[in-house]
């Protein structure tokens, strides 16, 4: 009698029939598994932003490049017709500010492998 009266205290005591104990041991895993899962997904999401707006830059800073070329080069087509100095001003800053702005690029794009290689320096 004392181990069938053990039983009944041990679960009066507790409250719990053991499939309910099962189950709730099940929900509070599915709740860690999902928390797990849903942390991991949130890096992967951090991580792809990062990428995204390094290559907004890269594409801004080479919308700047692209910018400062033609500048130059309406600059030189505008001394080689008029022989007036005046127009080289854009050409020589363009001289200046292209290598800067090539560095920019190269340190934008040093993460990736696959735009490297077209990069001078």
């Amino acid at each position: 009698m004392t181990s069938s009266a053990n039983t009944g205290f041990s679960r009066r005591t507790l409250g719990l029939d053991p499939a309910v104990a099962i189950a709730l041991a099940a929900a509070v895993i599915f709740f860690l598994v999902s928390g797990a899962i849903a942390y991991l997904n949130l890096q992967a999401l951090r991580e792809g932003n990062e990428r995204i707006v390094q290559t907004h830059r890269a594409i801004v800073t080479l919308d700047q490049m692209l910018s400062i070329v033609q500048d130059a080069e309406t600059g030189q087509r505008g001394f080689l017709l008029t022989n007036d100095p005046r127009y080289l001003e854009p050409y020589t800053a363009a001289l200046r500010s292209v290598p800067l702005k090539l560095a920019e690029i190269g340190d934008l794009s040093g993460e990736s492998s696959t735009q490297r290689p077209g990069l001078p320096g």
